[in-house]
């Protein structure tokens, strides 16, 4: 039982030391997230670029969901966020309670973004354009510089 409380002590610290060496890039990437959310509604460049949600659509919300407990509902908003939880632990224990280089990483996140892929092809084909986050932002770049370009979409969608 000591032993475990001394490895949950070094992998708290390390971690602590990992974002404090971060802590620049944290707070730049915080900060732009803010003004460009104020600024245009969304965070994401892809929905910024494209008015198209991307394959990390609807994971803040999920992982709210998720720390509020409504397990269904964060698998509603997207389903690849559990695949994630499980992701990050994996590479959390090897980096702060094992200590070691992680194995099999290549292959290990080829599968996650595989899936993450798969799920959003599946919701944009099914799905698109739906609910929250599946929708389209009408106020976008491609719209603005391109006329016809909301008419090519929907030759694939009814926006």
């Amino acid at each position: 039982m000591k032993k475990m409380f001394q490895t949950l002590k070094t992998a708290f610290g390390l971690l602590a030391r990992d974002i404090w060496a971060g802590k620049i890039v944290i707070l730049i990437l915080l900060i732009s997230i803010h003004i460009t959310k104020m600024l245009f509604g969304a965070m994401c460049p892809v929905v910024l670029f494209t008015g198209l949600p991307c394959p990390g659509c609807g994971m803040t919300r999920a992982s709210i969901s998720i720390l509020s407990l409504q397990f269904v509902r964060a698998f509603i908003f997207n389903p690849s966020i559990y695949v994630w939880i499980v992701y990050v632990l994996y590479l959390a224990y090897y980096r702060y309670i094992k200590r070691t280089k992680i194995k099999r990483f290549v292959p290990v996140s080829v599968i996650v973004f595989g899936i993450t892929i798969g799920i959003y092809l599946y919701k944009m084909i099914f799905i698109f354009p739906g609910e929250a986050p599946m929708t389209y932002m009408y106020d976008n770049f491609l719209s603005r510089v391109y006329p016809g370009y909301r008419e090519f979409l929907n030759n694939f969608w009814k926006i």
